[in-house]
């Protein structure tokens, strides 16, 4: 890569990064392109001349945050043989998310905004990304549902809530720790309530 496309790729990444601050904060309607400029510290017509529109830059923020995400961890369907071996594969995946949640905190913030204007936009969004990372819960749900471990409810509904609240206690930590006195950040706090929620989502 020459000085030029090196130069342009990181006024880019500028941009993005800017965008990501901004749609968190004040969502796609609040936020505008003058506003990501200034914070990426960059000309308006630098904006428009890496990306055609503001929704072009939206998705490309909102693909970025999803694709820093750690993949979710492997999961090995035939280890599911008792009750005990699926809850603790499940607080596997469940602390990975938290762990999301509290250093990712623009994922939910993306949802929270968007969730409240149904259009293309919250389509694409769950489509393209919301979806395939639920999907990936699937073959540990299967294997928890075989033994028995959780209730039965249908997937979207036992991923849905299940990551939801997860993304409640841990994305919004500072609001819990107001109002318990206990921070979601401390290694004990967490496991605790993530503890609590699976609890909440299995059987004995």
């Amino acid at each position: 890569m020459g000085l030029r496309e090196k130069r342009k790729a990181e006024t880019r990444e500028r941009i993005v990064k800017a965008a990501i601050e901004c749609f968190t904060e004040h969502g796609f309607n609040g936020a505008s392109t003058r506003d990501i400029a200034k914070s990426a510290g960059v000309g308006q017509g630098l904006v428009t001349y890496h990306f055609e529109s503001k929704e072009v830059l939206w998705k490309t923020a909102v693909t970025q945050v999803y694709e820093s995400l750690p993949t979710p961890p492997s999961f090995d369907a035939d280890s599911v043989k008792t009750k005990a071996d699926a809850k603790a594969a499940l607080m596997v995946y469940l602390r990975q998310f938290a762990d999301n949640c509290l250093n990712g905190p623009n994922m939910p913030m993306f949802l929270y905004h968007q969730g409240s204007q149904p259009d293309e936009k919250l389509s694409w969004m769950l489509d393209e990304h919301l979806m395939p990372s639920l999907e990936s819960l699937r073959p540990l749900y299967e294997a928890a549902l075989q033994v028995k471990a959780i209730k039965p409810i249908p997937f979207i509904n036992f991923s849905f809530s299940l990551l939801a609240v997860v993304n409640t206690h841990f994305a919004l930590h500072n609001v819990y720790q107001h109002i318990s006195g206990e921070d979601p950040k401390d290694a004990t706090t967490a496991d605790k309530l993530l503890q609590t929620i699976l609890d909440m989502m299995t059987v004995d």
